[in-house]
């Protein structure tokens, strides 16, 4: 009995040349792909899976698949009331991925296995259809020193809305991540006075007068007393895409220690980052609110560079 998987993908991938070929495309379809197959988990814990990918596609070639970003019916962030649901809908466009109904299809009908099995560029070429599926994270380490690809990158394949409110904002001077959500539920949440002892101590050094931009995902009344220094602002709910691009482009970053959200506005343009030092405590860590580091980024923090005095740049 003829295999009818197979049948089917011939008539696929002649299907595609012909559609090519109608839309003004390349009819040479490629015969390897890369596929970021996202976890139910926040938008920093699924870039780690997309710049591997995307790391990997320029390596060997291969083309990359959109990953589904949209990820709806999560019961976490509304059985919490946070913030954000994190459903990311309209946040990306994925400009120049394999998308649509030929994303659908491929997947359908290409064989899949781990990214492991793809090693050398010239393996590509030899290839029949097959989709390289990469649904772990290995944190930063695949890219750590590809920040500005990685940011140009990413900022490709946002909506152009997003990017148009993210270039026409004011760009935050001191940006401040406070992590509330699932990290209060587990005791790693940040106490409130923190920040404020620790923007108090820039104001002192040479960020005296800067304006403070407030992101979180905590309510307003969590972070008052840090909004009550003078010209600091609580930032507007907006897509968590917008928020790390803005969080980002501040001057210098008080950052959530674990948050990754926190690590991905540091690494994407590579800036000073204050964090919260951690010891051994709920889960493994603990958070010793009397002390601050800066990071030296290398994708880690780094605890030997406790400050002394007012913050410097």
């Amino acid at each position: 009995m003829p295999d009818i998987k197979s049948m089917f993908s011939v008539y696929t991938r002649k299907y595609f040349k012909l559609a090519s070929k109608t839309l003004g495309e390349t009819p040479n379809m490629p015969k390897a792909y890369i596929y970021p197959k996202l976890q139910r988990t926040g938008l920093a814990n699924m870039l780690f899976i997309w710049g591997r990918a995307l790391i990997k596609s320029r390596e060997t070639g291969a083309m990359l698949i959109a990953p589904d970003w949209f990820q709806p019916l999560r019961k976490g962030p509304i059985v919490r009331r946070e913030k954000y649901l994190r459903y990311y809908l309209n946040s990306f466009t994925n400009f120049g991925y394999l998308k649509g109904w030929r994303k659908y299809l491929t997947l359908f009908f290409g064989k899949q296995t781990s990214l492991q099995h793809l090693d050398v560029k010239d393996e590509v070429s030899k290839l029949r259809s097959v989709i390289y599926v990469v649904d772990e994270s290995e944190g930063f380490s695949p890219f750590v020193s590809e920040h500005e690809f990685i940011r140009q990158q990413l900022q490709s394949i946002v909506t152009p809305k997003i990017m148009c409110r993210v270039n026409s904002a004011c760009e935050p001077r001191i940006g401040v991540h406070i992590r509330k959500g699932d990290f209060k539920l587990i005791g790693q949440d940040i106490p409130i006075d923190w920040y404020v002892r620790v923007c108090q101590e820039l104001r002192a050094g040479d960020f005296e007068n800067y304006p403070i931009c407030v992101f979180t995902d905590g309510k307003q009344h969590e972070v008052e007393q840090l909004l009550k220094l003078e010209n600091t602002k609580l930032m507007p709910k907006a897509d968590a895409i917008e928020d790390l691009l803005l969080l980002s482009r501040s001057d210098v970053i008080v950052g959530t220690s674990m948050s990754t959200f926190s690590l991905w506005a540091s690494f994407l343009n590579l800036k000073p980052t204050i964090w919260s030092p951690i010891s051994p405590g709920v889960f493994g860590y603990g958070l010793d609110t009397e002390n601050h580091y800066r990071a030296s980024w290398d994708g880690q923090i780094d605890y030997s560079s406790n400050p002394t005095g007012p913050l410097t740049r």
